[in-house]
């Protein structure tokens, strides 16, 4: 977030953000500061998106899924799609703090500027069993291999992969859920790097700005004017009947409530290590 202080008043930038709820009161540089415009990030300002659960109940069930499946095998592994080149760096920290393997990513150089990620990532597909990867990234394009030597590679490797995801689960009948199985070997887990309608609604009423205004509009059939008017009329609102009315995300929480036991795994991928000279 950038804020902006000047003779002509104090303006608040979020940039795409996702915060919890009372995060603002943890931050000393917004305490009893007068905000006289906001540009806040609107891109799930909207009623279906009242609740989107919290990062760390999707980290528990990324967990779980994870180790349910490479605690089978070396030759298990796991893919996670990403949709953007940034906004993941908690899962991939997550994962490596858990499973105490460096993530495979064929595009760690982009997080060079970001040291702490950069030194748990590798480019060395053989010495991870989690991929991060980008959704439409074809394995084995960027390796110095010819296709026969990255079909040879890979034969024997079960593969799961993993989509993550917001808008899918607006709409999905199984709303009681953070994760849904779309087939044998992939699935679907609810994600967000941006903050649902709820939390920038409690954002607002914490710092009470003067203007606010929208950075996106989060569909085609909205207005600037129509986003800023429903966030001003919800934040004066502190018993928002929605809570209640919409269901699709709100209900939303872990199909299993149990604690996620990791386990310690090598680090090394036997059946792909064996391909290397």
């Amino acid at each position: 977030m950038f804020l902006f202080e000047g003779a002509e008043g104090t303006m608040l930038y979020t940039g795409d953000f996702r915060l919890s709820h009372s995060s603002a009161s943890r931050m000393p540089c917004l305490k009893n500061k007068v905000i006289d415009h906001i540009y806040v990030d609107t891109t799930f300002c909207i009623e279906e998106a009242w609740y989107i659960p919290p990062r760390e109940l999707c980290v528990k069930n990324l967990l779980k899924i994870v180790q349910q499946w490479i605690v089978r095998g070396n030759q298990y592994v796991v893919r996670l799609n990403m949709s953007a080149k940034y906004g993941y760096e908690y899962l991939i920290e997550e994962l490596h703090k858990s499973f105490g393997e460096k993530i495979y990513c064929s595009r760690a150089k982009n997080y060079d500027c970001l040291p702490n990620i950069a030194s748990i990532l590798t480019t060395d597909p053989t010495c991870s069993h989690i991929f991060v990867c980008y959704k439409t990234e074809i394995l084995g394009n960027q390796w110095k291999a010819s296709k026969m030597d990255v079909a040879d590679m890979f034969k024997n490797v079960q593969w799961l992969t993993i989509n993550l995801s917001t808008m899918y689960f607006t709409n999905c009948e199984e709303a009681h859920v953070v994760e849904v199985q779309t087939n044998k070997q992939c699935y679907r887990l609810c994600f967000s790097f941006h903050s649902s309608l709820s939390e920038i609604c409690s954002f607002l009423r914490q710092i009470k700005p003067t203007h606010i205004h929208a950075n996106v509009l989060p569909s085609i059939n909205e207005t600037f004017y129509s986003v800023e008017e429903r966030l001003r009329r919800l934040c004066t609102n502190q018993t928002h009947s929605m809570q209640q009315s919409y269901q699709p995300l709100g209900s939303i929480q872990s199909s299993n409530n149990q604690c996620v036991q990791v386990v310690q795994r090598s680090n090394s991928l036997d059946v792909l290590h064996s391909n290397k000279g």
